[in-house]
């Protein structure tokens, strides 16, 4: 690269390809931000979010303290818990109320 007032057609198919190296990187690496998880994450997460719906009759409430720590007392990550609880949030399948103290499983 070099500093000049035009770009030329080597400069931007190197910004290009340092583009798509740095983006890919990003994606393998399996950073767990917003939707970035690796695969093994992602299985987990699903894991446990059937065991929230099976656990939780529809209509029912249930602290979301006390069922973080029965599925932490049987093996699971707090973390992964925690964002199986906020899919099923987003997806309209649960909600928490009382500052998110409960939560009820909607449908």
């Amino acid at each position: 690269m070099a500093l000049l007032p035009e770009a030329s057609v080597d400069h931007i198919n190197e910004a290009i390809r340092l583009f798509k190296v740095s983006t890919l990187n990003a994606a393998t690496a399996g950073m767990s931000g917003e939707g970035m998880m690796s695969a093994e994450m992602v299985q987990e997460v699903q894991t446990v979010e059937d065991m929230l719906k099976r656990r939780l009759a529809i209509g029912s409430s249930v602290p979301v303290g006390k069922i973080v720590e029965q599925l932490v007392q049987q093996g699971r990550r707090v973390h992964v818990v925690r964002q199986a609880v906020d899919a099923l949030v987003k997806k309209g399948e649960m909600k928490t109320t009382n500052q998110r103290r409960m939560l009820t499983r909607v449908r």
